[in-house]
């Protein structure tokens, strides 16, 4: 399908297609901001799922509202809740596919990161982790969900 060229007079375009025609446009309104994605959303995640992520995180700071948790290889057969609890945040991921999902889960501030203990939910146990930054490796069995939770402080 060829679409026309799409130039914008105002805004910054912060990502091109090859052909240097706008992909991806940040426009400011008022006290607020407008993030245009130049495809449709199924072909933005599948073709370019970091770049939207990044985006997505762009936008919600913007906002005031940034994630405590970066979620890295979700897709669209996952949805995900993010809440701040007492010591920190929980994360429950849903896994509509058949198929076994693999993430990756990390607190999203460094101060967070440096002292911190993941612990599923479920299963009432802690996850390892073996990077600095505290990211766990998870699987989410196919039909099936994770609810874990990162409580900032010193391990028990």
């Amino acid at each position: 399908t060829e679409l026309p060229l799409w130039r914008p007079n105002k805004g910054r375009v912060i990502a091109t297609f090859e052909d240097n025609s706008a992909a991806i446009v940040v426009n400011r309104f008022a006290k607020g901001i407008v993030v245009s994605f130049f495809t449709d959303a199924e072909t933005a995640a599948r073709q370019f799922p970091q770049l939207v992520r990044d985006v997505i995180d762009f936008a919600s700071s913007a906002a005031g509202a940034s994630s405590p948790v970066d979620i890295v290889g979700a897709n669209e057969n996952l949805d995900v809740a993010v809440a701040n609890t007492a010591d920190g945040f929980s994360v429950a991921i849903v896994n509509y596919s058949p198929r076994d999902a693999d993430v990756m889960v990390r607190p999203s501030k460094a101060e967070e990161a440096a002292v911190g203990v993941w612990f599923d939910l479920v299963r009432e146990q802690r996850i390892d982790t073996f990077a600095s930054d505290r990211s766990a490796k998870i699987t989410i069995q196919g039909n099936r969900f994770r609810a874990l939770e990162f409580r900032r402080g010193s391990p028990e």
